[in-house]
């Protein structure tokens, strides 16, 4: 319940947070910030080789040793990529974005705090600290939501003011984590008996990250392109269009979870159990699509209710990211099956067919339909990848067939039932740092 707690908590800051952002700063203005914020977040999500899965496994193998020479690791990694990062600033926003120059170098001081804080995060979910964990997400997640809201109470939330804030909030979030990793309790970590060669460590990094690109490749690809061929009012539009969609994506980490720890307790040689698995899978499905239905619907007043008027032509790419968002949290379900039965690498070869396909679909489409046509290629190329996983899984994992990814009426029938399973999901997510 910690879990879910934090996980909901993290999720309603963020969306609270760009509710604001969207109504004070327009449609402009938030596609110039989420230019600023974009190239830093690029680097940090394909350089952080010492990361949070980094930390957890080894903290909890080597004890505080193990922890030592991940923090030690991860400042270096960090201060490696600030030059990198503020370098692809100068060739990517030099000629186009100059004005906003200032403000995306400036968010380059989260590429090392954040590694940093995923090394905390990481020690404490590897001792079993969940509430720990979720605490310190949540503050570094409701930082940037109260400085939002105080700069624009006084009138002065603009790109730059809000990456002073971000900054803050999550050097606030590091120093706590740090507290509550390090401080000397009977819980802490313990003593290990050895120190983990850093070639070791790296890589185990680098590991994680190679399997992760295609996904991260697929999550960017879009507002990369755009941030080269369209306005910066029509990102901020696709933008909106985006944290719309993602109400889709609420339970989908909770549901995986769910699947993921019935299939990691399982002999998947034993049809009886697996069909079991299969059939929680299927009702996550169903879940899934009752949810994209009501965001769908709701999204014609919702928009323009929740972000402001001027948010208006957002409605059909949201319409259509829905729609994607469903087959996304549907992959991650399926990956998150596939973990639980040993198959991490499952999604790898789908989610790089996803980047092959996005990639032409975003370049023939972006300039005559905007944001519209990213969502196209976003709906396409999700739906190309989610079926390459379906035709891998039945490949790849025992007693797994096409039609058991079909939800059925006997699926929709059983929600009731299901809901009150998905209370006892663990929401941690691999990545989500």
């Amino acid at each position: 319940m910690q879990a879910i707690g934090g996980n909901a908590a993290v999720r309603i800051f963020t969306f609270a947070t760009g509710i604001v952002l969207a109504r004070v700063l327009g449609p402009t203005g938030r596609g110039l910030l989420t230019v600023a914020l974009l190239w830093p977040s690029v680097v940090t999500s394909v350089g952080a080789i010492v990361n949070t899965q980094t930390s957890m496994y080894f903290s909890a193998r080597f004890g505080a040793r193990g922890y030592a020479r991940c923090i030690r690791l991860a400042r270096l990694n960090g201060l490696a990529l600030l030059p990198v990062a503020v370098l692809i600033n100068w060739l990517a926003l030099r000629r186009h974005y100059a004005g906003i120059f200032a403000a995306a170098d400036l968010y380059c001081v989260t590429i090392p705090l954040t590694l940093v804080f995923g090394v905390y995060a990481g020690a404490l979910l590897s001792r079993g600290r969940i509430g720990g964990y979720w605490a310190v997400r949540a503050l570094a997640s409701v930082g940037p939501l109260l400085a939002v809201l105080a700069l624009a109470a006084t009138h002065r939330l603009t790109v730059n003011s809000y990456v002073v804030g971000a900054v803050a909030g999550l050097a606030l979030g590091t120093a706590v984590a740090a507290h509550l990793a390090s401080r000397r309790r009977p819980e802490r970590i313990s003593e290990g008996g050895a120190t983990p060669r850093r070639r070791d460590i790296g890589s185990y990094g680098v590991k994680i990250v190679a399997t992760s690109l295609p996904a991260q490749a697929n999550f960017r690809l879009d507002q990369l392109l755009m941030s080269v061929l369209v306005a910066p009012e029509v990102i901020g539009e696709y933008v909106v269009a985006t944290t719309w969609s993602s109400l889709v994506s609420v339970i989908g980490t909770a549901l995986g979870s769910v699947v993921q720890s019935d299939s990691a307790q399982l002999d998947g040689n034993d049809p009886v159990a697996v069909s079991a698995v299969l059939r929680n899978m299927r009702r996550s499905f169903a879940c899934l699509i009752a949810v994209a239905i009501v965001a769908m619907a709701a999204a014609g007043i919702g928009l323009p209710l929740v972000f402001g008027r001027r948010y208006s032509p957002a409605f059909a790419p949201a319409v259509l990211l829905c729609v994607s968002g469903l087959f996304a949290n549907a992959k991650l379900i399926i990956r998150d099956m596939g973990r639980g039965l040993g198959h991490p690498s499952l999604p790898l070869a789908p989610e790089t067919a996803g980047v092959i396909v996005r990639v032409p679909c975003l370049l023939i489409l972006l300039p005559f339909f905007g944001g519209t046509g990213a969502a196209v290629a976003s709906l396409v190329s999700t739906a190309v990848s989610l079926g390459a996983l379906c035709v891998r899984a039945e490949r790849l994992l025992p007693n797994v067939s096409m039609k058991d990814f079909v939800p059925r009426v006997s699926d929709f029938s059983d929600l009731g039932l299901f809901g009150a399973n998905a209370k006892s999901a663990v929401a941690v997510a691999p990545g989500s740092d």
